[in-house]
């Protein structure tokens, strides 16, 4: 007897579903099956690929129903969004011991005690993506000197933009604290500049 496959007799569903704006995983869902034997139908057909900003517009929702706005929304450093209600579940069902805690306090303990770069490394990583070894080429690249101020520093702080997350340079604590300031706003920076030029008197050993 031939083995049927759960999706035979159902290809047009399928498609109809895939074209009216569902995700590969509810579809998948509904039929029984994983997503790649969705996606794997639908190149069989030649169905072509959805538009991304069609296919995958910023949900209301999170798989299991919870609206993703209000006091249930979380963001991350890198912009992305979250449940709460989903999270708070998952740590219920999943409960750490207290054992497994005082473990995990005490690997990262000893770490830090036995590798003073440790956190700082950790910290490079989760905020910036960044490896040490690429920390140190940069530093090495700008001769330890801020690429602002160009003077030598003490504590080189990574610069990034705060909406696309791109590393930039390394800068001194106070430039990074001025870029903060100004909202890293171009025409606010002009302005200052401005506005201090204006009332630098002619004999200021900071005019040329």
């Amino acid at each position: 007897m031939e083995k049927r496959y759960k999706l035979e007799g159902h290809e047009q569903e399928v498609v109809d579903a895939y074209q009216s704006g569902q995700p590969t995983t509810l579809i998948a869902r509904t039929f029984g099956v994983s997503a790649t034997s969705v996606n794997q139908l639908l190149r069989k057909l030649g169905v072509p690929r959805r538009d991304m900003k069609t296919s995958h517009p910023q949900k209301s929702h999170c798989r299991y129903g919870h609206p993703l706005f209000g006091d249930n929304l979380y963001t991350t450093q890198r912009g992305a969004r979250g449940c709460r209600a989903c999270r708070k579940a998952w740590f219920e069902k999943h409960p750490q011991t207290e054992e497994q805690k005082q473990r995990s306090r005490l690997w990262h303990t000893r770490k830090r005690q036995s590798d003073p770069e440790y956190q700082r490394n950790a910290d490079l990583w989760s905020y910036y993506r960044m490896t040490r070894l690429e920390f140190d080429q940069k530093l090495v690249a700008q001769k330890n000197c801020c690429a602002v101020c160009k003077k030598l520093m003490e504590k080189p702080c990574v610069d990034h933009d705060h909406i696309t997350f791109q590393v930039r340079d390394l800068v001194c604590r106070n430039c990074n604290l001025a870029i903060g300031h100004v909202g890293e706003n171009i025409q606010t920076a002009e302005a200052l500049v401005s506005y201090l030029r204006k009332w630098k008197l002619p004999c200021h050993p900071s005019v040329k």
